[in-house]
C-alpha cells in the first residue's frame, strides 16, 4: 500500500515480487494466485499527506522520527566499526542533491497479527506476510 491502513486479507505481498530477490524475481506463475496475507497494516510515509485514519498521524510521526534516530545511530556505529566515515550510510537514504532529512525518504510499516480461528487458515495458504522482497 502507498500509505495508511490496510485491512486483513486486502494485500498479498507474495504477488508483488520484483527483480531484487535471490531468484531475480523469476517466480512461478503460481505466485499470481498466492492467498491474501492474514495481517493488518498501517504504512506511514513522511512525504505523503497523512494517511487514514487521521488520528494515527501524530502518533505515527512521533514514533517514526524516534525510529529514524535509532537508524541513524546504528548507521554511525556500523560505520565506525568498519572504519568508515560516520556519515557513510546516510548517502543511501537521501536522493542525490536532496538536503532533506533521512526521514523524508523512508517509510514505516506497522503490522498487527490478530488471533486466527482454525477456519481462517486453509490448507497450503494463510501466511501472515507471504514471501516477498523489500522494494
Amino acid at each position: 500500500p502507498d500509505g495508511g491502513y490496510t485491512a486483513m486479507g486486502a494485500e498479498a505481498v507474495g504477488r508483488t515480487r520484483d527483480g531484487h530477490g535471490a531468484d531475480g524475481g523469476n517466480q512461478p506463475a503460481a505466485a499470481a494466485t498466492k492467498p491474501p496475507d492474514l495481517v493488518e497494516s498501517y504504512v506511514f510515509k513522511f512525504r505523503e499527506k497523512f494517511p487514514e485514519p487521521p488520528q494515527m498521524a501524530a502518533a505515527a510521526a512521533t514514533y517514526a522520527l524516534e525510529l529514524q534516530r535509532v537508524l541513524a545511530s546504528l548507521h554511525e556505529m556500523s560505520a565506525q566499526a568498519l572504519g568508515l566515515p560516520l556519515d557513510f550510510f546516510s548517502q543511501y537514504y537521501r536522493t542525490p542533491g536532496d538536503l532533506s532529512t533521512l526521514a523524508d525518504n523512508c517509510s514505516m510499516r506497522l503490522a498487527y497479527y490478530p488471533p486466527l480461528d482454525a477456519g481462517q487458515v486453509s490448507e497450503g495458504g494463510g501466511l501472515r506476510y507471504g514471501e516477498h522482497t523489500d522494494y
